[in-house]
């Protein structure tokens, strides 16, 4: 049997809801490291600013690719 292939539509649900998790779970990190930087260790801390600098930068690139893109 063939499976059905997503639509559209549902892709870009997808990517939508992807991406709204993304961005919660980079606020709930940067709002963790403002609160708690004074306190963690320097190598917790390290990994958190690492991650939220990869996290800015893949939203700027998927940014960057949706803006170029012509719907």
């Amino acid at each position: 049997m063939a499976e059905k292939l997503p639509t559209l539509h549902d892709l870009t649900q997808a990517i939508y809801r992807l991406s709204l998790a993304q961005m919660r779970s980079t606020a709930i990190m940067q709002s963790v490291l403002e609160q708690y930087q004074g306190q963690m260790n320097p190598e917790t801390r390290e990994k958190i600013e690492r991650f939220l600098k990869e996290s800015f930068e893949d939203a700027d690139k998927i940014n960057t690719q949706f803006g170029e893109f012509e719907w």
